[in-house]
């Protein structure tokens, strides 16, 4: 019998109340959005019309521009044609805005006055997940801790299977990272576009902190080395990612990335010197959709912020539906349980740090968002200058798992990216818990990564969506009254047994009390989905729901 808990927060908002029209910042926002740009999606029905245009004159817009060219666009619908989208999200709808760096909340209201728009957002920054460790340790321990050597003797990866690292960029001519680069052979140096992607001789990837400006990239300004900065600063932080992912392995060279043949595509997102944006993310989003559409079937993200954006969740929901991708990004730093962004997006395997004895490193975050555990303390690899650096943080548990990754895709390259990364976190090894104060429970993912397991064992993965709450009558349920909830159940992997069991916990119990706590689905095959709208959960809600 497979027994799975669900735990559900049940927040209602009182009948009437009206949605707020008027944007305005998030408390503390101030400094974590890049001034001149923000982020806007069209109505449907403003789809193809010229939006430059219809701005013309506006005051403080300057440009606008959509996330992709229109040729790629166009590649991206032959891509999925004839299949239909199963994301439903129109890229085409999606623009960047210019403005002058007047007032954010003035201008994007103006921007609604227009009536073009459904959604406008700040392009939000965000912090490299990073703090340096002790330069003097030099023990990949951690390949023997998610038991990479035998997970290598059942695969060693493919060379076709590509990580996009969207960071600070990389030493690209690293003895242990050089051999690993992809290549866009489509589009070498010459100074044209050949592949017509809108970009200009991004043979090895694309910096998007100063080259973009000039619609060239100069080969020098993907490397993350901060020449002002002996020892590489933030600006190796690029570098370090992609050596746990997949630096060179079996190369008599420094040291084994997880993902051993898997190549490595930089994109460069934060460097050192960028003034008020040192050490930030910026147009990270921009990274993620580069590299997904130019051969990343794996997206490592070892930075994140606290603040939700509609854009982008719609952006990671294309990426890995539409797209294919698997998005692996690290939880953070702060050791909080608050929602972490892009690691609590959803379709986003979310990454916690451990440490050498499997215990929750100190400043790792954790809570339910979380989807795996993975060690991130005292981690050596790849460093500044054809160097290595013993270093800590989430950000280097997340391409541990990537790597992981690239070699459960290898194996199994009929898999959806869904279902590499459950097949990572159903393997997970348990016995972190053990280690761990009761305070963590279920709050490190299903627990640490352990490779071997993701490559030899077969689990179900059963994941509910789409929640339903109503009352007797059908219609929305109100405060006070009789409430049944339904989802849809998703098993991703092997096929469940018979005896599975949903037992529903609620979080916010003063506001509702669960009535009938459990149901059996019965068996659940790889691939299908039920609901349990004929015999769903009981609530009774509370006559007084929080606003």
């Amino acid at each position: 019998m497979r027994i799975i808990t669900l735990l559900v927060f049940i927040a209602l908002h009182a009948a009437g109340q009206q949605k707020q029209t008027r944007f305005k910042l998030p408390q503390n926002a101030n400094g974590q959005f890049t001034v001149g740009t923000v982020l806007a999606k069209l109505k449907p029905e403003n789809k193809g019309v010229d939006i430059n245009q219809a701005l013309r004159g506006r005051n403080h817009v300057k440009t606008t521009k959509s996330f992709l060219p229109e040729k790629q666009q166009a590649k991206l619908r032959n891509r999925t044609a004839p299949r239909a989208s199963i994301s439903n999200i129109d890229l085409s709808l999606y623009v960047e805005v210019a403005y002058d760096g007047s007032d954010i909340e003035t201008f994007i209201n103006g921007l609604y006055s227009t009536g073009l728009f459904e959604v406008i957002e700040p392009d939000y920054t965000a912090k490299l997940d990073y703090t340096p460790g002790d330069p003097q340790r030099t023990s990949q321990y951690y390949l023997d801790k998610i038991k990479a050597y035998q997970a290598w003797d059942i695969t060693k990866g493919a060379s076709d299977i590509v990580i996009g690292i969207v960071d600070s960029g990389g030493d690209l001519d690293h003895p242990d990272i050089a051999s690993q680069l992809f290549v866009n052979n489509a589009d070498l140096v010459n100074g044209v576009d050949d592949d017509n992607d809108g970009y200009i001789d991004n043979y090895r990837g694309w910096d998007f902190v100063g080259a973009d400006t000039l619609n060239v990239n100069l080969p020098n300004f993907l490397g993350d080395n901060n020449p002002s900065n002996p020892n590489g600063g933030l600006g190796s932080h690029g570098t370090a990612v992609a050596g746990c992912a997949a630096a060179a392995t079996d190369n008599a060279t420094g040291i084994s990335g997880v993902g051993f043949n898997t190549k490595l595509l930089f994109t460069k997102q934060a460097a050192d010197n960028q003034g008020t944006t040192k050490g930030y993310v910026i147009r990270g989003y921009s990274g993620i959709l580069y590299a997904a559409t130019h051969g990343a079937k794996i997206i490592n993200c070892s930075w994140g912020g606290y603040f939700y954006s509609q854009i982008q969740q719609d952006l990671v929901t294309y990426v890995t539906l539409d797209l294919g991708c698997l998005i692996v990004a690290a939880a953070g730093n702060d050791n909080s349980s608050a929602s972490h962004y892009p690691s609590s997006y959803d379709h986003v395997l979310s990454v916690a740090a451990s440490t050498s004895t499997d215990a929750r490193a100190s400043f790792s975050n954790f809570g339910r968002y979380v989807d795996i555990t993975a060690p991130g303390q005292g981690i050596y690899t790849t460093f500044f200058n054809d160097t290595y650096f013993t270093v800590d943080g989430t950000s280097f548990s997340a391409p541990i798992v990537s790597g992981a990754a690239a070699l459960v895709w290898a194996q199994n390259p009929g898999f959806s990216a869904q279902q590499v990364g459950e097949q990572l976190r159903v393997t997970a090894d348990e016995s972190i818990y053990q280690t761990s104060p009761t305070s963590m429970a279920k709050k490190l993912g299903k627990g640490r990564l352990d490779v071997l397991n993701a490559l030899t064992k077969q689990f179900p993965s059963i994941r509910a969506g789409n929640p339903k709450l109503i009352n007797a009558n059908g219609t929305s349920a109100e405060p006070g009254e009789d409430a049944f909830l339904s989802f849809n159940f998703t098993n991703y992997l092997a096929p469940s047994t018979a005896g599975l069991t949903v037992t529903l916990t609620s979080t916010s119990a003063t506001y509702a009390t669960v009535t009938l706590a459990s149901i059996s689905p019965g068996s659940i095959n790889s691939g299908a989905t039920v609901n349990n709208g004929l015999a769903p959960f009981k609530l009774k809600l509370n006559s007084v729901i929080a606003q």
